[in-house]
């Protein structure tokens, strides 16, 4: 693990204007490896689980922001688009039963985000006014802070 202390001088000398490569030399003149220093210049690595990232460590209970929320809503409306124009019964069994399950759910979360009841995920299932709102979901911007939700 990389050393707070260490970190806060790199960013301390930065602010000061010095340079990362006489930054380097001085890590050098106390005594630090190559391999030291080159740790402590590195991006930290970030694992990212992928399914929480889209669907959240609960699936109908917290918030989920605008970003989130699209990117979901855009792969809703191409597996719509599929369940429509294909003959597989297995592809639409699979397509609906995600559609439903995880539309909820993440219609559940984004509607939280805006500190509204999950109930409001209803109406997203009115033709047309659905589309309208989903559309809506995807751009309004979420609470700040914590709201009644989460």
């Amino acid at each position: 693990m990389r050393n707070k202390k260490m970190l806060e001088y790199i960013v301390s000398e930065r602010a000061r204007g010095i340079s990362d490569e006489d930054i380097k030399k001085a890590f050098v003149a106390k005594g630090w490896t190559k391999k030291q220093i080159a740790f402590l210049f590195a991006p930290p690595k970030i694992k990212i689980n992928w399914t929480t990232y889209f669907i959240g460590s609960s699936l109908f209970q917290g918030r989920m922001n605008n970003v989130h929320f699209s990117i979901i809503f855009i792969v809703g409306v191409f597996l719509n688009f599929m369940y429509l124009h294909t003959d597989s019964i297995l592809f639409k069994m699979v397509a609906l039963m995600l559609l439903f399950i995880f539309g909820i759910g993440v219609g559940i979360r984004r509607f939280h985000d805006l500190n509204r009841s999950g109930l409001w995920v209803l109406t997203l299932f009115i033709p047309i006014i659905g589309l309208l709102i989903g559309l809506y979901l995807c751009y309004k911007k979420g609470d700040e802070g914590v709201n009644t939700y989460g």
